[in-house]
C-alpha cells in the first residue's frame, strides 16, 4: 500500500524544516511530496520527493481544474484547496492508494503508532485537520468536496472568497460529520499548540493552566506534562509548531528538547515539574502568534462580501427546508399510523 502526502510550498520553509525532513525519515510507510519553488540544499530521505513549480503554476492549475473564476492570490489561501489535491495533482497519484496533505511547520513522530493497517482498511479518511489528513484514492473520495451541505462554507463560497476560510478543516470536516467520508479521528493524540500564546497549550486544552515541553527522540515525539506536581509523559504522532517562530539550540537532530521558542539539546533536568513551568513562563519579546494571510484590496474585499451574503442566503434556505423537511417526515408517519390503526 502506498500513501502519498502532499505539501504545496511557496515561499521560504521554516528554518527548522530540516528537522521536519528527519523527523519524516522515519516514516517509511509514508511517502512525502513536496512541491516547491525554492531549492532545498540538503539531502532528500528516501520517501520525500521534490518538485520544484512557481506559485504562478499553482494558480493556472488551480484555474484549469477548478475554474477560471477560483481565487488564489497568495499561497496562504492554499488552505481552501487541500481537500481538492486529489484532483489537483492526480498526476502524481496513480499508484497510490491513499493521499494526503499536511504543513511544514511539525515534527513528525511515529506515524504507524497511530495509523494503522486497520484503519487504512476500514475508512475512507483519516484525521480531519489542516495539517495533517488522509484520504483513500478513489473517485468519489477525491470529487467528495463538491457536495454541497450545511456546512459552514461550500467549495464554490471557499474557492470563490478571496480570504483563507479554512475550507481543509471546517468544510471537509463537515463532509465528515455528515457521512460523506467514513471517518477516524484523533485530535488527542497531535500535539497541537496554540499560536496565540507564548507558552506551550494545546488546542483541545488552551483554556486550561497546564504546563509541558515536548521531547524528539529518534522518530518519536513525547509530552512532558506537569500533573499534580509530578511529570507524566505521553506519546504522539506529531507537534504541530503553527506559526510560531523558533530558534534553534542544537545540532543533534535525533534527540532534543522542543520548548516554546527553542529546539535545544536533550537535558534531562529540564524534565523536572520546576523547569518546565519555568521555561513556559519565560515571555519571548519577539512572539506575535503570526499571520500571513495576505490583504485585501477593495475589489476583492467586495467579492467577499457578495459570497458572504450568498452564503448566508443559503443557509437561511437550507434550514427553511429542514424544517419543511422534518414536518413532511411527521405527516407521513401519522399517515402511516392511521392505516396501521
Amino acid at each position: 500500500m502506498k500513501v502519498t502526502v502532499i505539501l504545496p510550498y511557496f515561499g521560504t520553509l521554516p528554518n527548522y524544516f530540516h528537522l521536519w525532513l528527519e523527523s519524516a525519515s522515519h516514516n517509511k510507510e509514508f511517502n512525502f511530496l513536496l512541491i516547491l519553488d525554492e531549492e532545498l540544499s540538503v539531502e532528500l530521505p528516501s520517501n520525500v520527493t521534490v518538485i520544484y513549480k512557481t506559485f504562478a503554476e499553482i494558480q493556472n492549475l488551480i484555474h484549469s481544474k477548478l475554474g477560471k473564476l477560483c481565487q488564489i492570490g497568495v499561497p496562504y489561501k492554499l488552505c481552501d484547496y487541500k481537500p481538492t489535491y486529489g484532483v489537483l495533482f492526480s498526476e502524481y497519484l496513480s499508484d497510490s492508494d491513499w493521499w494526503g496533505y499536511c504543513d511544514p511547520d511539525i515534527v513528525w513522530g511515529n506515524l504507524s503508532a497511530f495509523i494503522t493497517k486497520d484503519m487504512f482498511d476500514s475508512y475512507d479518511r483519516i484525521l480531519t485537520l489542516g495539517h495533517l489528513s488522509l484520504f483513500r484514492n478513489t473517485s468519489d473520495n477525491n470529487n467528495a468536496y463538491k457536495k454541497i451541505i450545511d456546512m459552514q462554507y461550500t467549495s464554490f463560497e471557499a474557492f470563490h472568497f478571496y480570504k483563507s476560510v479554512a475550507f481543509d478543516e471546517t468544510g471537509a470536516k463537515s463532509l465528515s460529520d455528515y457521512g460523506i467520508y467514513h471517518t477516524y479521528d484523533n485530535r488527542k493524540g497531535i500535539l497541537d499548540i496554540w499560536p496565540r500564546k507564548f507558552k506551550f497549550r494545546t488546542e483541545i486544552t488552551r483554556g486550561v493552566e497546564n504546563f509541558f515541553i515536548a521531547e524528539y527522540n529518534n522518530g518519536h515525539i513525547y509530552g512532558h506534562f506537569v500533573e499534580d506536581g509530578k511529570v507524566s509523559v505521553k506519546e504522539f504522532m506529531y507537534i504541530h509548531l503553527q506559526k510560531r517562530k523558533m530558534d534553534i539550540e542544537t545540532k543533534d537532530t535525533n534527540r532534543y528538547m522542543i520548548i516554546p521558542n527553542k529546539f535545544v539539546p536533550y537535558d534531562e533536568s529540564l524534565l523536572s515539574p520546576d523547569n518546565i513551568v519555568k521555561v513556559n513562563s519565560l515571555q519571548d519579546l519577539n512572539f506575535t502568534g503570526g499571520n500571513n494571510r495576505g490583504h485585501q484590496n477593495l475589489k476583492s474585499a467586495c467579492v467577499d462580501r457578495l459570497i458572504e451574503f450568498i452564503r448566508l442566503l443559503r443557509r437561511v434556505f437550507y434550514k427553511i427546508g429542514s424544517v419543511f423537511r422534518t414536518k413532511s417526515l411527521e405527516v407521513t408517519h401519522e399517515e402511516e399510523s392511521e392505516l396501521h390503526s
